[in-house]
């Protein structure tokens, strides 16, 4: 044992806490040599060629500053999302191995971190995508069709007020409608964080935002929703009976009582998997869209030059 005044003794390693200690490296130990034989399962990240390709246009700084490093950006995020997945899925496939305490002690140190990131994903990726769709439309619209004009409908936004997703979507259908591959993107991208994906994961990333969300794993939550509504009232029936009926000149206050179940690690692993397929599938689909824009805009910027006109003011060297 050390008697340096400035060195902390020797940890008996028969303590609860040596123990422990052993227990979580000897489970990270296993955690990435299982993850390293499970490769060929990994979900697959995103091409960067999208970015790349967004990096061809010419005529808008706009663009040029802006889109590229949003779609990297975007792109970063959905790779994160992929390695999470990964991880997430070995924890999975590992759990079993050990006893319920231990399990318990692995998912909250190890596995809930993941899956809580991973929850999130969805709807995070499906806005950062509109945004970005609706900046490149905008910008390619206001280079390439004639009359277009460099407004948006959130421009006219009182400080403070909010843009609604629905809003976002219907100014992007009239941004899109010049170009002949945004419908399939615009299809692709309905399909993320759909009413299918917030039923199976439980309108967890919701809940866990704004009210209380499932646990994972184990636990639950107790919930007493209290509510102002007509007061209930008994009507007799020719037969003899009652009926409850509601009575519109009174209210009453209700609680309705229930239980939230905790959302175990497979199931929303499964239905977060899915999610990120079909965002892959949507990312590959604006793919398309941006070089559709690029080849147009490349087009008008060619069209200005031979024009001897200078181009732009605005144009990229």
């Amino acid at each position: 044992m050390s008697t340096h005044p400035d060195e902390q003794p020797d940890e008996d390693p028969t303590s609860a806490n040596a123990r422990w200690r052993e227990t979580m490296i000897g489970a990270y130990t296993r955690f990435h040599e299982l993850g390293w034989s499970r490769q060929k399962t990994f979900p697959g990240l995103v091409s960067f060629a999208i970015a790349d390709d967004a990096s061809q246009a010419n005529g808008s700084f706009q663009w040029s500053w802006s889109v590229p490093s949003a779609v990297r950006e975007t792109i970063n995020g959905i790779n994160a999302w992929a390695m999470r997945l990964h991880e997430w899925a070995t924890w999975i496939e590992l759990l079993p191995e050990y006893d319920e305490e231990t399990r318990w002690e692995i998912a909250y140190h190890f596995v809930e971190p993941l899956a809580f990131f991973a929850m999130y994903q969805p709807r995070a990726v499906a806005e950062r995508l509109l945004e970005v769709a609706e900046t490149a439309l905008h910008d390619a619209n206001c280079f390439t069709v004639p009359n277009s004009k460099d407004r948006l409908d959130q421009d006219a936004l009182k400080p403070g007020t909010r843009f609604s997703v629905r809003q976002r979507l219907a100014q992007l259908d009239r941004l899109g409608s010049h170009w002949n591959a945004y419908r399939r993107f615009r299809d692709l991208w309905t399909q993320i964080d759909s009413k299918t994906y917030r039923k199976h994961s439980r309108d967890f990333r919701n809940l866990t935002s704004h009210s209380f969300g499932p646990r994972f794993h184990t636990g639950e939550i107790l919930r007493a929703h209290r509510s102002v509504g007509p007061a209930p009232v008994t009507v007799e029936q020719p037969d003899g009976t009652y009926q409850i009926a509601e009575d519109p000149t009174r209210t009453c206050v209700s609680f309705e009582f229930g239980v939230i179940e905790p959302l175990e690690f497979a199931a929303a692993y499964k239905a977060n998997l899915e999610e990120f397929r079909l965002t892959k599938r949507s990312i590959g689909a604006l793919h398309q869209l941006v070089v559709e824009m690029v080849e147009a805009m490349n087009t008008r910027h060619a069209e200005l030059a031979t024009k001897d006109i200078g181009g732009p003011s605005t144009r990229k060297s």
